[in-house]
């Protein structure tokens, strides 16, 4: 084992070992001319608490939040304000029980995805869409229903 420590000394600035109750923790302190920095998680994961009957042009609002890292997503007004600039994955999941429906995800106020979902025959379905987009800080995204016919949706976004 001390080779392998050996082997890597001009990696590191500092490397502490102990043996705990037969295992060994490895504490290692990189050199301090090393300036690469790793940029924060920015994510978010909510969902509708209930079932909602939507109307088109109605902006989904998602409720129960279980992640907001960063701090962009408002679960009372369902809108996402970009804390930071750089590159965004969005994805939504639709449920239907019964009818026609479509999303879309718009951004600074334009259209960036959108989902379409039929329900035949007293079937339920679902649809999932995903967006990956540069977003600068301070937009704001937001989900809404373009054309329903009313039935019963639950969604969730992350």
């Amino acid at each position: 084992m001390q080779q392998r420590i050996n082997d890597h000394c001009e990696d590191v600035t500092c490397l502490l070992i102990n043996n705990v109750n037969g295992r060994y923790e490895v504490s290692v302190t990189g050199k301090s001319n090393h300036n690469e920095t790793i940029p924060p998680v920015i994510a978010f994961h909510a969902f509708m608490s209930k079932d909602v009957h939507p109307g088109a042009g109605r902006r989904l609002v998602f409720d129960l939040t279980k992640t907001n890292q960063g701090k962009g997503y408002n679960g009372h007004t369902g809108v996402f304000t970009c804390p930071k600039t750089g590159m965004y994955v969005f994805v939504w999941v639709v449920r239907i029980y019964a009818g026609e429906h479509s999303t879309e995800l718009m951004i600074h106020g334009s259209v960036h995805g959108s989902t379409f979902l039929r329900a035949k025959n007293g079937d339920d379905g679902s649809v999932s869409g995903t967006v990956v987009v540069h977003v600068s800080k301070g937009d704001r995204s937001m989900f809404g229903i373009v054309q329903h016919i009313p039935e019963m949706v639950k969604l969730a976004v992350t």
